[in-house]
């Protein structure tokens, strides 16, 4: 278990399922972490027999929720056990208030570019090619540059993230204002990955501010082993 304050600490022990390696699953575990909800994480990547026994498709992350029958509900991908989450530990809120110049389901909808957007832009067409190449230990940093390049990863990583920061509300330090949201925990394990290796220079100021801001919570902080910055692998 991590060692979050339990603000909602009358809930059950959750079970994560989940790689700290995994971006997905690191959201999750910053938003139980920030919310004070008590969980413990079994740390396997996706695609193997454990976590074949909780998902069909062996992906990442699953909630374990126990329930007073005994017989434990499997909750699987992200947005589905953030409304959960919000659902069960209201306070404190990663939602977004509704005001004069936002409604609350614009931060869903940041949320829904990232996932289809973002994630192919920076994960799979930047990091993932960037860290299979260095472990591999076949390509210079250069070779594995110049195959990012030729493969429309630089381009893609540009535009997304070109795309992605007017979409920041101005007065922050965080996505959508003053406090942190559901937008922040998707989209921070993914930055944070993208600090790791030299496409990084692509980040903007704005960007890596907001990120300094969200490495100093304790969410971010206490997922921190295990991820591509502390040297983990799945």
């Amino acid at each position: 278990m991590y060692s979050a304050p339990l603000v909602n600490s009358s809930l059950p022990e959750y079970t994560l399922i989940g790689t700290p390696f995994s971006t997905f699953t690191r959201t999750i575990a910053i938003a139980l972490i920030e919310k004070g909800v008590p969980f413990k994480q079994v740390k396997t990547p996706a695609q193997s027999n454990v976590a074949g026994k909780f998902h069909p498709f062996g992906h990442l992350p699953i909630l374990v929720i126990p329930r007073p029958n005994g017989q434990d509900v499997y909750l699987r991908e992200g947005q589905a056990i953030a409304q959960y989450l919000d659902r069960v530990a209201p306070t404190p809120t990663l939602d977004l208030d509704e005001t004069d110049a936002c409604v609350p389901e614009k931060m869903w909808e940041f949320v829904c570019l990232f996932v289809r957007f973002g994630y192919p832009a920076i994960k799979t067409g930047v990091v993932q090619p960037r860290v299979d190449g260095l472990d591999a230990c076949k390509h210079t940093m250069t070779e594995i540059r110049k195959q990012i390049k030729q493969a429309g990863g630089i381009d893609r990583l540009k535009d997304f993230l070109a795309k992605i920061e007017p979409l920041f509300m101005a007065e922050g330090p965080y996505i959508f204002g003053s406090r942190m949201t559901w937008a922040d925990a998707f989209l921070y394990p993914l930055i944070a990955d993208l600090m790791t290796v030299p496409e990084s220079m692509f980040i903007s100021t704005r960007l890596l501010k907001w990120a300094m801001v969200m490495e100093l919570g304790k969410g971010a902080q206490q997922t921190f082993p295990g991820t591509l910055a502390a040297r983990g692998r799945p």
